[in-house]
Order: C-alpha cells, then structure tokens, then sequence
C-alpha cells in the first residue's frame, strides 16, 4: 500500500534521505537572509536608541550641575555683596559688635542669601529635570510613620556628632585642628528667642527647602539614592569648615532618606530643627549651669538619643519595607552620574571656592 502523501504534512522535519528542492532551499535561505537583516537592524536600533537616551540624560544631568553649583555660587556672591553693602552704609562695626544686629542680619543673609538662590536654579532644575513634584511639601504619609522618622532622624544627627570627633582626632596626628565660624548668640529672653528663631527655625526651613527640596528633589530620576548621597555631599561642603561638615554630610543622608520614605520636606524640616534647637538650648546652658553639669546632662541626651532613634529607625523600616526607593530610571550608571553632576564648571568653581574657606578653619596645634 502506497504511503499517505499528507503523513507528515504537520511537520517540520524532513524525512531521511528525503531532500528539498531547490525552490525550497531558496526559499529558506530567503528567510533565513530576512531573519538577519531585520535582527541585525533591530540591534543597530537598539542601540542607537540607547546611545541617544543616555546622551539626554548625561545632557540634562550637567544641566541640573551647571544649575545646583549655580545655586551655591550666588549663595557666595548674594552673601558677600549684602556684606559689602553693609560696609558702605557705615553698619560694619554695628555687625561686629552688636549681637542681636548681627543675628537679625544673619536671618536676612539666610533667607535671601540662601533660600532665594536655590529657589531661583531650582525652577531651572525643575523645568529641566521634568519633576513635577520632587519630594512634596505635603503631609507625611502616615502620623506614626512621621513620628517614627522624626525621633530616628534626630538619633541620626546626634550619631554623626562621632564623625566631627573622628575627623578632629584624625587631624590632631597631623599636628592640626579644625574650627568654625563663630555664631552670635545674643543674651537676654529676645535674644535667646532670636538665636532660636535663627538658627533652628528659619536655618532648618530654608536648608531643607533649598538642599532636600531642590537639589535632591530634581535629582531623583538618577535614582534616590544617588539623589540622597548628592544632595548630602552639596548640604556638607556648603558649611566651609571641617567641624560642621562631616556632621552635615552625615545628617544629611539620614534627613533625605526620611524625607523620601515619608514622602514629605516637613520630615526633614522638623527634625532640622529639632536637633538645631536642641543645640541652641545646650549653648545657653553653659551660661546659667556648671560646665561639668552641662556635659553630663548632654551626653545622657545623646546615648539616649542615640539607642532611641535606632529602635525607632529599625521600627520604621520594617514598617515601610514596602514602600521602596525609586530606582534609577536613567540610562546613565552611578558612576557616571556621579561623576557628570560633580564635574561641571560651576560645581568645581564652587567646591574650590569651599575647600578655600575650610583651609582658613585649620589650624596648627600650639
């Protein structure tokens, strides 16, 4: 009996022995041909897409760059021309001597010569960046959550005061000691109002707006924790001098990550001026307790402190375990992010300017 001609019509094999034929060879080969061209195409495409998108994205970070040190080099300029003006209406030695002049004129440097400039680059950061609500000014997600994030992120700042006292040991082999610019702190109940007013509120509100709000907020789209991380090390080398920016590099980590996780500047804010406040009180107190006194009431605050919020930060992220951070949603690597912010004409002109300042804080050890 002759073999049924359709017995193998539903497959894709060929029989042993049995050859195609030349139609079908070409056929094949045609296919074959096609196949690869349109691989070969869609690869090269592929790749050309990706060199483009992480062209735009390298583009638009060093815009963000060219903007945030932008920022920092107005905060110079704005500052030094409000100075100068002082000088030439005669107030200069007003400013010198009189405490509660000088606080009442660091508000006025604090707010126009700080929040103003990061308020004007950060419009700029924004309208490139395409952020339309980087880290909201909003209520926090969660009354516990906030509350949680408050008491871990004031244990934070008192855990990165160990980071100055390193930094301070470390220099001393060298035979060097770092310092800081002296504050004003003007006696009486309206000075003491003034210096809290100052310090802790209106420093903890613009630095927050300025540093967590615009900076890191329009860096987000590289990832949070890249946006975290360079927002900290701007918040740290902004201070000029080796005491406050270690301190600050640390505390700002903690104070972005919080902001981030609850969704909210005021996270930031308040534990800002928390712990600002916190040392206010403690500078106050010297002049009415004994110094020994103050140092054991201060270091009872700060273990306490410190063994509080790591309990509370622990609490914290295991109940926001689910809310993650954003991921990098560029085509640029961490390394190359980092390296494109850092490297722009106005970051470098003001980290220089920065490491200027800090040199004039450094002392050697008589």
């Amino acid at each position: 009996m002759d073999q049924n001609p359709w017995a193998n019509s539903g497959r894709f094999d060929v029989p042993a022995g049995q050859q195609t034929s030349p139609h079908n060879q070409t056929q094949t080969q045609s296919y074959t041909n096609n196949y690869q061209s349109y691989n070969q195409a869609y690869n090269q495409n592929y790749t050309d897409l990706s060199a483009l998108r992480k062209q735009q994205d390298k583009k638009q970070l060093k815009k963000i760059s060219l903007y945030s040190g932008g920022a920092l080099l107005l905060v110079v300029l704005i500052q030094n021309v409000l100075v100068v003006a002082l000088a030439v209406v005669g107030k200069i030695d007003l400013y010198l001597d009189n405490e509660m002049f000088q606080s009442s004129f660091d508000i006025i440097l604090t707010v126009f010569g700080m929040l103003l400039p990061f308020m004007l680059m950060g419009k700029k950061m924004k309208k490139v960046s395409g952020e339309a609500d980087p880290v909201p000014l909003g209520k926090p997600t969660g009354a516990l959550d906030f509350l949680l994030a408050v008491v871990a992120g004031v244990g934070i700042c008192f855990a990165a005061n160990f980071v100055t006292s390193i930094v301070t040991v470390v220099m001393a082999l060298f035979g060097l000691e770092p310092s800081a610019p002296e504050i004003a702190m003007p006696d009486g109940p309206l000075g003491i109002a003034l210096s809290f007013a100052r310090i802790a509120i209106i420093a903890g509100v613009v630095e927050e707006l300025s540093l967590r709000g615009h900076v890191m907020g329009n860096l987000r789209k590289y990832g949070d924790v890249f946006a975290i991380l360079m927002s900290a090390f701007v918040f740290g080398f902004m201070h000029g001098n080796l005491i406050q920016t270690p301190f600050a590099l640390v505390a700002g980590i903690g104070l972005g990550y919080l902001s981030v996780k609850t969704n909210s500047l005021w996270t930031g804010i308040v534990i800002h001026i928390i712990n600002n406040a916190v040392s206010v009180f403690f500078t106050y107190l010297y002049d009415y307790l004994p110094e020994e006194t103050v140092n054991i009431l201060y270091a009872a605050l700060l273990w306490g402190m410190i063994l509080i919020g790591l309990v509370a930060l622990l609490i914290f992220r295991s109940r926001t375990k689910e809310r993650k951070l954003r991921k990098n949603r560029s085509a640029l690597s961490f390394g190359e992010a980092v390296r494109y912010y850092l490297l722009s004409p106005t970051m470098i002109l003001s980290m220089l300017y920065m490491v200027y300042v800090t040199a004039i804080f450094i002392s050697e050890i008589e």
